[in-house]
């Protein structure tokens, strides 16, 4: 049996009810990317995590929600580029 079950091609359910959505911007337009993942964070439930996926390093978007939402966002990497930086935003509250 596996660990993690894979609800549909963008939506991850882990064991422990921890609620994962890949989001892969790589071929969405880059003047689009910014409202894709905004949205998609905006749906993502409390405690949900949105895993995304980019073509650069997303670190302005960090700086971005660490000053308008402080606190309401956790930040991990889980891949470095350099074709691809997979980055995990949690979202607190």
């Amino acid at each position: 049996m596996s660990v993690a079950t894979l609800v549909d091609a963008e939506t991850l359910y882990l064991p422990d009810d921890l609620h994962v959505r890949s989001l892969d911007v790589r071929n969405v337009p880059p003047r689009s990317r910014y409202s894709t993942i905004r949205e998609n964070l905006a749906e993502l439930p409390c405690g949900g995590t949105l895993r995304l996926i980019n073509d650069r390093d997303p670190r302005p978007l960090r700086l971005e929600l660490e000053h308008d939402r402080p606190g309401c966002f956790d930040w991990m990497y889980v891949t470095h580029g350099p074709d691809a930086w997979q980055v995990d935003i949690h979202k607190c509250k």
